[in-house]
C-alpha cells in the first residue's frame, strides 16, 4: 500500500471518528458514533481519538521510512497537535499516528521504545507514543499544586474556626466540637449553662438539682413555701405563738393546723413555756 492510499484512509478514518449519534439518554446530546461500539480512554476524555499504528515492511526498493515521511506529510491536518505554551502539545480530536517496522518489532519486541509518533523526533514505547507524557506531567503538577492550595486553605479555615471556638467561663477549657455544635443549634440559646463546657454544665446541673431537691425537702407540704424550722428555735416570740416544728408544715400552717390554746390557765401556761 503506497503512502497516498494510506493518507486517504487516514482521512476516511477521521471523517468516521467525527460522526455523531444521539446518546439515547433522552436529553438530545450527541456522542461520537465510534464510542457506541468501542471503548477508548477514560469517560472524561471526550476529545480523545483512537490511535493508528502503521507497521511497515520493506518490499522491493521502497523504503519504509520514506513511505512513513510521505504519510506524515500528507495527513498532518489529522495528527498535528497545537502547542499550548506550557511544555506540551494538545492533541484533542487528533489521531495519534504511530509508525514502526516489522523487522524492528521482531528484533526488540512490542515493549521496547521502537515506535515513532508523527510530530516527534525520538522513538518511544507504545504507551508513551500513543499518549502524551508531557501533558500528563504538567497536569499532574497542576493537580499537586491544586491539592497543596486546598491543603493550605483547609489549614487556614481550621485555624480561623479554632480562633472562634468558645471557651468555658468556669474552667477555661475550649468547647468540644459536639458542645459547640449543640450551643449553635436552636436549643443552645435557651440552655442555662450554654457558656459552660459539657463537664462544667453537667456539674452545675447536678448542683442545681441537688439544691432543688434540698429545697423540696425543706418546703411546707401545705403551702409549698420554705418551712424555716430553725426560725422557731431562734425566735422566742414565735415559740410563744406557734407550736414546735413538726417537719411537715411551716410556722403559719402549723398555727392554722395545730393552734396553741389562747384562753384559760393552760393557755397562759403554754404561752409562757
Amino acid at each position: 500500500m503506497d503512502a497516498q492510499r494510506i493518507a486517504t484512509k487516514i482521512d476516511k478514518y477521521m471523517r468516521f471518528f467525527k460522526r455523531t449519534v444521539n446518546d439515547g439518554n433522552g436529553r438530545g446530546q450527541m456522542k461520537p458514533m465510534w464510542r457506541t461500539r468501542w471503548g477508548h480512554g477514560a469517560p472524561h476524555e471526550r476529545a480523545a481519538v483512537p490511535p493508528l499504528l502503521l507497521v511497515f515492511h520493506r518490499i522491493g526498493a521502497r523504503s519504509p521510512h520514506s513511505s512513513w515521511e510521505l504519510v506524515v506529510q500528507r495527513s498532518q491536518e489529522h495528527w498535528k497537535g497545537r502547542w499550548t505554551g506550557r511544555g506540551f502539545h494538545n492533541y484533542d480530536y487528533k489521531i495519534p499516528l504511530v509508525f514502526t517496522t516489522i523487522d524492528i518489532l521482531r528484533e526488540h519486541g512490542p515493549t521496547a521504545p521502537i515506535f515513532h509518533r508523527a510530530g516527534r523526533d525520538q522513538p518511544q514505547t507504545l504507551t508513551d507514543a500513543i499518549g502524551n507524557p508531557r501533558q500528563d506531567a504538567v497536569h499532574a503538577q497542576d493537580r499537586a499544586h491544586h491539592a497543596e492550595q486546598m491543603r493550605k486553605r483547609a489549614l487556614e479555615e481550621a485555624a480561623a474556626r479554632e480562633a472562634k471556638r468558645p471557651v468555658c467561663t468556669e474552667c477555661g477549657v475550649k468547647f468540644s466540637d459536639e458542645r459547640w455544635t449543640y450551643t449553635d443549634t436552636s436549643h443552645g440559646p435557651w440552655d442555662t449553662y450554654r457558656a459552660l463546657c459539657e463537664a462544667c454544665a453537667d456539674a452545675a446541673s447536678a448542683r442545681a438539682e441537688a439544691e432543688r431537691e434540698a429545697a423540696r425537702q425543706q418546703e411546707c407540704r401545705r403551702c409549698r413555701k420554705p418551712r424555716r424550722d430553725d426560725q422557731w428555735e431562734n425566735d422566742p416570740d414565735l415559740r410563744r405563738t406557734v407550736v414546735e416544728p413538726d417537719g411537715v408544715h411551716c410556722a403559719a400552717c402549723r398555727q392554722e393546723v395545730s393552734p396553741l390554746p389562747e384562753r384559760g390557765f393552760l393557755g397562759r401556761l403554754w404561752r409562757g413555756h
